[in-house]
């Protein structure tokens, strides 16, 4: 039996679940995040009409803006995770990178 069926990514069993646990918890934080957000337009700005309009506003609105990011990631982690192609250990581990340096970005004024 190939190694290949087992790792259908090309990535050590180590990091390919490393790589779905950081998805999971970027996930869990974007979840929310968004769920706070909205709370708080809507306190602002009025009631978000259904699940497409808050979509839009996700995509579009600047309100949004400082969570796209993290949305932008979690797709990469999915296209990657998805992919059928061969997947370099590197791509993935960059991927960690970006996670990592996005959840544990200190903000201005903050040490580091």
């Amino acid at each position: 039996m190939s190694t290949r069926l087992n790792r259908p990514h090309g990535l050590p069993e180590p990091l390919l679940q490393q790589l779905t646990s950081a998805r999971e918890a970027l996930l869990d934080v974007h979840k929310s995040l968004l769920d706070e957000e909205r709370a708080r337009y809507e306190l602002t700005e009025g009631a978000i009409n259904g699940s497409y309009h808050f979509l839009q506003l996700v995509i579009g609105d600047p309100w949004f803006a400082w969570l796209r990011p993290m949305s932008e990631l979690i797709v990469a982690i999915d296209q990657l995770l998805a992919s059928r192609q061969l997947v370099l250990p590197a791509d993935a581990e960059s991927l960690l990178d970006r996670s990592r340096a996005l959840l544990t970005s200190a903000r201005p004024g903050e040490a580091e």
